[in-house]
């Protein structure tokens, strides 16, 4: 990707106002939006990033689950299951393999 230098400058406030593009690409429509900043002093860069949100993050979540699957509303049962479910399938290998071994 290929970025051109926009170049803003610092009010005596200390402040920036970052271009109405940049704004628009980052998605910021509303005053008071969070922006990450991230400083890098050996190279003496500074990368902005939108913070994802809670609706961004269930959005991303909601592409790993396939449709029709119900809400997880006990994580311990599951866990207990996959945990029972793995302990059968390693014993019968052992088990297979020891019978296997003994012939």
């Amino acid at each position: 990707m290929m970025t051109t230098p926009i170049i803003i400058t610092m009010t005596n406030k200390g402040q920036f106002t970052l271009p109405a593009r940049v704004r628009k690409a980052l998605a910021l429509d509303e005053r008071g939006e969070k922006l990450t900043l991230t400083f890098e002093p050996t190279s003496q860069q500074i990368v902005l990033s939108k913070p994802l949100s809670f609706a961004d993050i269930q959005a991303k979540a909601r592409t790993y689950v396939k449709p029709g699957t119900p809400p997880l509303l006990d994580a311990g049962a599951l866990y207990n299951r996959r945990e029972a479910r793995l302990c059968r399938v390693l014993l019968g290998r052992s088990i297979r393999k020891r019978s296997s071994a003994s012939l």
